[in-house]
Parts: structure tokens; sequence; C-alpha cells
């Protein structure tokens, strides 16, 4: 499926000073090993769109926050997440074959 994307990303995690999980060791697979600071972990990622389409819809100017519980380190998966999108998105395309729930990039 052909895509792209130009914009803006953030994130700010619960643990103390620098996320161990973006900076900290991993497995062979690239999932994170390192435990957050807190003991488990509290993230909203934000992105704005400027530009950009997949499988045809136009994504230019869109914005969404994901919001991520992980109970321990974020390589062994089990997270809790939740999607707030843009009300330019709607869900028959971000739904559109599944993707915006394809959570499986890493861990069980």
């Amino acid at each position: 499926m052909p895509w792209h994307l130009r914009g803006e990303y953030f994130e700010s995690c619960n643990c103390e000073v620098l996320c161990p999980c973006l900076l900290g060791p991993r497995d062979a697979g690239g999932a994170a090993l390192a435990r957050p600071t807190e003991g488990h972990c509290d993230v909203p990622v934000i992105f704005q769109t400027k530009a950009g389409a997949f499988d045809g819809f136009d994504l230019g100017g869109l914005s969404a926050v994901l919001t991520i519980y992980a109970p321990g380190p974020m390589g062994e998966g089990n997270w809790t997440a939740g999607l707030y999108r843009d009300h330019g998105l709607a869900w028959e395309i971000a739904g559109r074959n599944g993707y915006y729930a394809s959570f499986d990039w890493s861990g069980p």
C-alpha cells in the first residue's frame, strides 16, 4: 500500500528524565528491553500531518493523538492504547483494511 507523511511528532512519557524505552537496550528484533523508571509507561504520542496520503486518501493537515499505557518494558507488549483522531479523519478511512488497529509492531 503506497503511503507518505510529512509533519511533526511529539511524545512525553512519565519517566523521571529520559525515556529508557527510546534510549535503552533492545532485543534482536528491536523491541525495547529497559524498564520504565516508574515501573510502567504512560505516554501520549501526538502527530500533526503537514502533507501525506495513504491508500489514495489525503492526510494533509490532520492531527491524531495516541495514548499508551504499558505495564512494563514497552517491548514486552500488553499495551492499552486509545486513538483520538482529527474530525477530518473518518473512521471508514482510518479503519480501512484494519490499519488503525494494527499495533502488532513487536512483543506479544
